[in-house]
């Protein structure tokens, strides 16, 4: 259940600090140098039809270690509020591969399952001689982080621009990829392929194939958690089935330093019912204020290239609020009633 994906969560805050550079000609260069090059179980022919990415896409030979993602993400239009500006709703692309695994600073330890979730446990291992530059992974475990890998000019065909092209075209930027500018929101029809090539420069050339989605949406129903109580969650389901899978991140302690959290992976279906004791087990684990839930549509492609696996993904995810007894959420004393009238550190008003 745990992906290997939660090594990149980070990717895309990360990469906004980049730049990177679209062209016909370098997207030309791109696909001829994954024509010419030799000597990676990766390389393709571009020119030859490729399987078709879906939910239940074969993952035979696919290394368990995780080493870049490449992220179409499909990123909602956000109401102006008190503190923010209205946004569109718009597309992006971003990625990055390394040579090695990318360590993770917290464990999150399986507590109980069922239904397709589970209920995660953090821990933040301790390593008591420190590691220097290196990460602690485990206790008493130090893992080294790994050095960004250029696979040169990267071109992702079927997703399309403000400019009416068909394709975007990436260079590397500190080993970074991302578009340039706001892509149209979706920037692809549902079920479209969605086809990455990388030219190859540190490691050889590769291809990953994965599908158009259909932005995620959601009823407006209000969300309560309640003990001893299964949750319903419903979305949308997708106009083309078997493409796609959902990812539910239900986290409710989050501002009080994230005890615990719920993650489920589920067939895109339209609902989920997340058992009983799961979230009563969430509930005792603690809360704080702003709890959320988070749902995401994914459509992965992967490759093995390098050191290890990478995806291409295409995401299309929502935020709501949730609703739990007791937890009145708050920025500041203001924001609080009589009876709770200061707002505490975990943004909960006491």
């Amino acid at each position: 259940m745990r992906r290997g994906t939660l090594v990149l969560a980070t990717l895309a805050a990360i990469l906004f600090s980049f730049a990177s550079c679209s062209g016909s000609e370098e997207g030309a260069e791109a696909r001829d140098a994954v024509d010419v090059a030799e000597g990676t179980d990766a390389a393709a022919d571009p020119g030859a039809e490729l399987p078709a990415a879906d939910a239940t896409t074969d993952t035979t030979g696919l290394s368990e270690v995780l080493v870049g993602s490449f992220v179409v993400s499909l990123i909602e239009a956000v109401p102006a509020s008190s503190t923010t500006a209205a946004s569109d709703a718009y597309s992006q692309v971003v990625g990055q591969v390394f040579d090695g695994p990318t360590p993770s600073l917290v464990a999150w330890n399986a507590k109980r399952s069922g239904g397709g979730c589970e209920l995660l446990e953090k821990h933040v291992p301790f390593c008591s001689e420190g590691c220097g530059a290196a990460a602690c992974v485990a206790d008493e475990t130090c893992m080294e982080y790994p050095d960004v890998v250029d696979v040169g000019i990267v071109v992702v065909q079927g997703v399309h621009t403000a400019e009416g092209a068909s394709e975007v075209t990436m260079k590397p930027a500190g080993g970074a990829y991302q578009t340039v500018g706001a892509l149209p929101f979706p920037p692809f029809d549902e079920g479209a392929d969605v086809v990455l090539q990388a030219a190859g420069k540190d490691i050889g050339p590769f291809t990953i194939p994965s599908r158009g989605i259909a932005p995620l949406a959601m009823p407006d129903d209000a969300i309560v958690l309640a003990r001893d109580t299964v949750l319903d969650v419903s979305w949308t389901p997708p106009g083309v089935p078997g493409i796609s899978v959902i990812h539910v991140k239900l986290d409710i302690s989050h501002h009080g330093g994230a005890k615990a959290m719920l993650v489920c992976d589920v067939a895109d279906t339209g609902s989920l019912t997340i058992p009983a004791d799961l979230v009563t087990g969430l509930l005792d684990m603690g809360v704080a204020g702003f709890p959320t839930i988070e749902l995401t549509r994914r459509a992965v492609g992967a490759v093995n290239a390098g050191a290890g696996r990478v995806e291409l993904e295409v995401q299309s995810d929502l935020s709501r609020a949730v609703g739990v007894p007791g937890v009145v959420s708050c920025n500041e004393d203001a924001d609080c009633p009589a009876e709770k009238p200061t707002c505490g550190t975990d943004l909960n008003c006491k």
